[in-house]
């Protein structure tokens, strides 16, 4: 993730190997990278949550190291499974380190502690993102479901934007399964759609007070942020409209429409945090809010 976060946060996301060309069993692994500056700024704290292949257990082993190969811990076996989580928490005193095999249906628990260290939330950035370890030309990774979520996730002036983003998001959603339902619920839906509304309206609001007093970690991110929250005023009001009729069959061409919009809010959640992501991609590939 480009942006440095600040306080606590839990981050987690999913890591699979489709083939093992440029990979060493047991040595080569994808997981989590953490990267966060000491409080003199005169050194750093980086860890790796790994999750690396074996075939002595037909599944993964995961283990905690750091940039310079320091293990933390003991390695922890995860037998006959194609895919795994990986998880790491901030809270107020710990740094925690998980991991549980891919649940059919995302949610929580599930989770094995693989390492604690008793480190306290502090003042310093962090950097977190899905990285490589230990792979030869053409090994590769694969990830999806990444999740995060904290009080300060993507520095804190976006953080900000991005829960009322989040919340429109959301609002979105829970409209559009009040419109399919089999006996849709159109006063319900209504009301999420305003909620969303709202949302989308206040984000923007945190967005313009950020662009202006300079405190966004990527500029960029905010221009391409204002053109997609822009572009969603006319086609929301729009949509609106026709669930307000309270007719099923003028409410029901708009669930697509409210999914299409919520995506793009999620791309403009990407934007705020550094990255150029194409909304189509964004869906089931990250969430800020873990599951």
């Amino acid at each position: 993730m480009p942006n440095m976060s600040t306080g606590n946060f839990v981050a987690q996301v999913t890591v699979a190997v489709r083939e093992l060309t440029g990979l060493v069993l047991g040595t080569s692994a994808g997981g989590l990278n953490y990267f966060q500056s000491s409080p003199s700024g005169n050194s750093d704290r980086t860890r790796f949550l790994g999750a690396s292949p074996d075939a002595t257990v037909h599944g993964y082993q995961v283990f905690v190291t750091d940039r310079a190969g320091t293990t933390f811990g003991a390695k922890a076996p995860f037998p006959n499974i194609s895919r795994i989580d990986v998880q790491i928490e901030q809270t107020d005193t710990d740094l925690i380190f998980r991991a549980r095999p891919t649940p059919a249906t995302p949610g929580p628990g599930g989770w094995t502690v693989v390492y604690t260290e008793n480190t306290a939330v502090n003042a310093q950035p962090v950097q977190l993102g899905a990285g490589i370890s230990d792979a030869s030309k053409g090994g590769s990774f694969y990830f999806t479901g990444f999740a995060a979520d904290g009080e300060g996730l993507g520095g804190e002036a976006e953080h900000a934007i991005i829960v009322a983003l989040r919340d429109s998001a959301e609002a979105l959603r829970s409209a559009e399964a009040k419109i399919s339902a089999g006996t849709p619920d159109l006063l319900g839906a209504l009301a999420d759609v305003d909620q969303a509304i709202d949302a989308r309206a206040q984000a923007e609001k945190l967005l313009d007070l950020s662009s202006v007093d300079g405190t966004l970690q990527a500029p960029i991110g905010a221009v391409r942020a204002h053109k997609t929250l822009d572009s969603l005023i006319q086609p929301l009001a729009t949509a609106r409209t026709a669930i307000a009729t309270a007719d099923p069959k003028k409410a029901k061409p708009e669930v697509a429409k409210l999914e299409s919009f919520a995506v793009s809010e999620e791309g403009v959640m990407a934007s705020l945090l550094g990255w150029k992501m194409p909304p189509k991609l964004s869906k089931g590939l990250f969430s800020l809010r873990v599951p």
